[in-house]
């Protein structure tokens, strides 16, 4: 009888949560339908991001009937959303998108008094691509090579690199250009989050092949957060690919950061651990600078790396 209460209360529970969450997803689309048709830019691109946030699936049939009139430098977020909520009239709408595009940018409706200027339309055509880009067609990648031709290095937004990594993975014919591209902003660009985020990006298209690139990046990124991030995603996810322990060292030596010196010494000693690593380690205290990293390093040997053999409850942070 017990556990049938209990059983009860819990699709009690379940369906209040579900009615709640329904009526919720009702009110955000209702607001989201007003936001569509205010007047400001700001608002209605609000709009439309909190249609992806929510999955406000019922504001499609809305989105393909009125996708003219959204206001021209929202045009290509809007697409995105379609592109999202798997409408049938995504890919046309692209083509059309990109003929307006060419032939009438600027926004001649009730937005464009107060926006004249209209949208960047190679950034805007770089968008389209990318949805083209989901549905395996690559017929407008020319887009974005244009594109980059505009910008120098270091104005190449995530808007930029996206797309590249989805030619890097799929293109039938300029796959090797995109994979330079994005090497060329994760050694170059002075931004260390598009440094970053062509990292993460180009690991996602081409899986392990990528070692060398990040082996490179490593030794020239100057953020500490963007090594460190190298080395605890990456340089361990793919250890087995290259010799993890000479390297280790080899950056163990080089690391202006204290932080991370202690993070590569910790793997040395226990993710990667060997009576060669445990020495070398040991020998490198008389070189490590900081005295509190010097003090945690000989702890570790002393009294750290011993427990392992002696009391099982002693676990080391590596993280």
């Amino acid at each position: 009888m017990k556990n049938i209460m209990i059983y009860l209360i819990v699709i009690l529970i379940i369906d209040s949560y579900q009615n709640t969450y329904s009526q919720n997803k009702e009110l955000l689309t209702e607001k989201a339908l007003i936001m569509l048709n205010d007047s400001s830019l700001t608002i209605q691109q609000g709009a439309l991001f909190n249609i992806i946030g929510y999955d406000l699936i019922d504001t499609r049939d809305y989105l393909e009937e009125n996708f003219w009139d959204i206001a021209r430098s929202n045009q290509s977020l809007a697409l995105r959303v379609l592109l999202h909520l798997n409408s049938n009239l995504t890919n046309n709408y692209a083509y059309r998108l990109i003929d307006t595009l060419e032939q009438n940018p600027y926004d001649q409706s009730k937005y464009f008094e107060a926006y004249q200027s209209g949208p960047f339309v190679p950034e805007e055509l770089v968008e389209i691509a990318d949805v083209l880009f989901s549905f395996g067609d690559f017929s407008k990648e020319n887009y974005v090579f244009e594109l980059a031709q505009v910008y120098s290095i270091n104005e190449f937004s995530s808007k930029f690199i996206k797309p590249l990594s989805k030619m890097a993975k799929n293109s039938p014919t300029n796959s090797a250009i995109a994979k330079d591209l994005l090497i060329n902003i994760i050694y170059n660009a002075e931004d260390e989050y598009y440094r970053n985020d062509a990292v993460i990006n180009l690991e996602a298209a081409i899986g392990s092949e990528i070692v060398p690139v990040l082996i490179q990046a490593y030794q020239v990124d100057s953020s500490s957060t963007n090594r460190f991030y190298l080395l605890n995603e990456y340089l361990s996810k793919y250890h087995d690919e290259f010799n993890a322990d000479s390297l280790l060292k080899a950056f163990l030596l080089i690391e202006n950061d204290k932080e991370i010196r202690l993070h590569i010494s910790k793997i040395l000693l226990y993710g990667l651990g060997s009576i060669s690593n445990y020495l070398f380690v040991k020998e490198y205290l008389n070189d490590e600078t900081d005295e509190a990293i010097r003090a945690i390093m000989e702890f570790e040997i002393e009294e750290g790396v011993p427990a392992l053999f002696n009391d099982n409850s002693y676990h080391p942070r590596l993280y």
